[in-house]
């Protein structure tokens, strides 16, 4: 489903393909999906308020003077902090080495760990199942919006492939505001584009420096997303955007990126032919 179908009526039925019921590599690891593998997250306090709970101090030079950062209290003040993932949080506060001196807060935010978001995939489609299963593989921090969610799959996918999947059924900028290193990937977008005309928005709400964007898009012969989509984002400025050709190799798979630990992210398209892919660099 895409990113708006529950505002634009009922969405179109997609048969899946035949259940595929092999575990996932993902096993039982949590899938944060706010819209698929959506692991709500309770943030606790890493220590007693006031007391020493970062492993490693952090300065911020963003003012006059340097200011010294060493609990998990001051961190939570900053405007930024609940934009990061709980692994991301868990980064600043117990994952930092210890055995170095004070670092640079800002390159500590830098260096959080890559996290995945996609928007739009409902997942009744198996070709969507094998992308996430790639994403949890890489990244284990996985995000999925989709407001028109088909909640009887994700009950589905939790007993297959041990994925937690909750919080659904949100848009992607209500899911990951202003996210912090963050991968996005949005597959088959249609109407996102060319008849809401607002995904260059939406990213701009998601995407901070340091994210990239991968939108799979169909059909080009006759639809013309990749440079709607293209024209709007250059609108808003602040992105470098490039977008290639893709044709399907002989398992019918397209390249979208290479994942943090090494690996391709592939996905067979399940729409008309005439891919591009649309990557956006913040």
């Amino acid at each position: 489903m895409h990113q708006h179908d529950v505002e634009a009526g009922p969405a179109r039925s997609r048969s899946c393909e035949g259940a595929n019921t092999e575990a996932a590599d993902a096993g039982a690891r949590p899938v944060r999906m706010v819209p698929l593998a959506g692991l709500a997250v309770r943030r606790q306090p890493a220590g007693v308020a006031g007391q020493p709970a970062i492993r490693r101090t952090l300065v911020d030079n963003a003012g006059q003077a340097p200011v010294n950062v060493t609990t998990q209290q001051q961190l939570q003040t900053y405007q930024w902090w609940n934009s990061l993932s709980q692994p991301q949080q868990t980064y600043l506060v117990n994952q930092l080495p210890a055995n170095v001196g004070p670092t640079d807060l800002q390159q500590a935010l830098a260096a959080v760990p890559r996290r995945a978001v996609t928007g739009g995939m409902d997942l009744v489609n198996k070709e969507s199942w094998e992308l996430i299963t790639q994403l949890v593989n890489q990244y284990s921090d996985v995000v999925c919006a989709d407001p028109a969610m088909n909640l009887a799959v994700t009950s589905l996918l939790k007993r297959m492939k041990g994925w937690n999947i909750t919080d659904v059924q949100q848009k992607i900028q209500d899911a990951a505001p202003a996210a912090r290193n963050a991968d996005i990937f949005i597959i088959h977008p249609g109407p996102w584009i060319y008849d809401f005309n607002t995904l260059h928005t939406d990213l701009r709400a998601v995407m901070t420096p340091g994210c990239v964007a991968y939108v799979l898009t169909d059909n080009e012969t006759e639809s013309g997303q990749a440079e709607k989509l293209r024209k709007g984002l250059e609108k808003l400025g602040g992105f470098t955007v490039t977008v290639q050709d893709l044709v399907p190799d002989p398992d019918g798979l397209v390249n979208l990126a290479t994942g943090p630990r090494n690996g391709t992210l592939a996905v067979k398209p399940y729409h008309r032919a005439g891919y591009k892919l649309v990557r956006i660099a913040a």
